[in-house]
């Protein structure tokens, strides 16, 4: 599926974890009420991880955000 660049805004607790609060899209700020599933999954070779968040938005739609490395997607 392809994936496009977006801007997050993130909590991040004592534990160096990050987990998305909010996404720019479309111009809008779109504020996440919660995240329904969370994966990591890690390159065999490169070792490079990416997180997976299933997040449900205000307005009952869902979206697929993902981390990789120090930039952000979201997957269509």
């Amino acid at each position: 599926m392809p994936l496009i660049p977006v801007s997050v805004e993130c909590y991040a607790g004592s534990k160096a974890f990050e987990r998305p609060r909010r996404f720019l899209l479309d111009g809008l700020t779109q504020r996440i009420i919660m995240a329904t599933d969370c994966s990591v999954e890690e390159d065999a070779i490169s070792r490079v991880r990416r997180h997976r968040f299933e997040v449900l938005i205000e307005d009952g739609r869902r979206f697929v955000l993902i981390r990789h490395g120090d930039q952000w997607f979201i997957e269509t």
